[in-house]
């Protein structure tokens, strides 16, 4: 069964960028500091109040709200904002990309199962017992969804423990460790072989797919362009290909149609689950997509990740600058990938 046999017509993935702002500064962020820096918000230019409005253009669609940052618990607006959403009807339910370093704040006002946590660990920025007293707060309140660790040089020499070790441990507390790349290093200096390998055997195949930007979805039915939106600060919705879809505070026409998808590479992992390529649905998929690489994981040989990640450490392997072994050469699909990514950074 693919998802768009029980996917409700008209559902729709909201995503914002509520802002690049952000209180840490992790070494392996693909933004500058100066943009991390900048405290523009989606309430730059239009009011909390305006903006509650304005969702209700789509208040005949099976809404889904998902807010990345920056790091959006940061501003009180925010927080007001999303109280206000949460009593509209139509407002299923939310997710949150957060560094957690605010949630105190955000809990005294927001305690609502219909938010889920997409929280990410930073050690260079905050222990990782502050962090694992967090995420337990958000599994006794069912508010969490998973945990992002990017597997970076720095944050292997303070963890101290092999990825998929770290993946056992939360695990056993309840909660799923979602296991990335050093993304912005890879793209620059290449991965090697045996670091991309062990990531990747980490998370389930087709997933691995799209995650590699490798063209499986090509010709397939996806309904990303009409399931799935992208608003920036001024309110401009566009669509998972890029195009702009009109002005959320303007009354916006939508597309009405599934279509097959000719892109050379999915743009977003966002909307990856959106393709016919894939059995669960969009609506909450991040429920499936734990469960699915939970049950994947089951099957792994541990001894050879054990002798996997072993021969990472001892020849250095974790993307850097001047990485030995890695493969740096510009072909044309890595140049069409890195144009992809700037587009869709450039969105927000």
């Amino acid at each position: 069964m693919k998802y768009y046999d029980t996917v409700p017509q008209n559902f729709l993935l909201m995503r914002f960028v509520v802002t690049r702002y952000c209180n840490f500064r992790c070494p392996y962020c693909y933004l500058t500091d100066e943009r991390r820096g900048r405290k523009k918000t989606v309430f730059s230019h239009h009011s909390p109040d305006e903006w509650i409005k304005a969702i209700d253009v789509f208040k005949d669609r099976h809404l889904e709200l998902y807010f990345t940052g920056g790091e959006p618990l940061l501003f009180d607006e925010f927080i007001y904002f999303l109280k206000k959403a949460l009593d509209k009807g139509f407002i299923h339910s939310v997710r949150i990309d957060s560094n957690l370093s605010r949630l105190e704040k955000f809990l005294k006002e927001i305690n609502d199962p219909k938010v889920k946590f997409l929280a990410s660990l930073h050690p260079t920025q905050v222990s990782f017992d502050t962090f694992s007293d967090k995420v337990k707060l958000l599994k006794e309140n069912d508010m969490l969804a998973l945990v992002n660790l990017v597997v970076s040089k720095e944050n292997m020499e303070i963890l101290n423990k092999a990825p998929h070790e770290l993946a056992r441990y939360f695990e056993d507390r309840g909660a799923f460790l979602n296991i990335a790349k050093d993304f912005e290093r890879g793209l620059k200096y290449g991965y090697d072989e045996k670091y991309k390998e062990y990531i990747d055997k980490l998370q389930y195949p087709i997933d691995n797919i799209y995650m590699n930007m490798q063209n499986l979805h090509i010709g397939a039915f996806c309904g990303g362009g009409k399931h799935y939106i992208s608003v920036s600060r001024h309110g401009n919705i566009y669509s998972c290909d890029g195009k702009e879809r009109g002005n959320i505070f303007d009354h916006p026409k939508l597309p009405q149609g599934i279509i097959t998808c000719n892109m050379p590479y999915c743009p977003s992992i966002i909307s990856y689950s959106f393709s016919a390529s894939n059995g669960f649905s969009p609506v909450e998929h991040l429920q499936d997509y734990v469960k699915r690489n939970k049950t994947y994981r089951e099957s792994l040989d541990t001894s050879y990740l054990d002798s996997l990640w072993q021969h990472i450490e001892e020849h250095d392997l974790i993307p850097k600058k001047g990485n030995a072994g890695a493969d740096d050469n510009r072909t044309l699909a890595a140049k069409l990938r890195s144009r992809i990514i700037k587009k869709i950074k450039s969105l927000s």
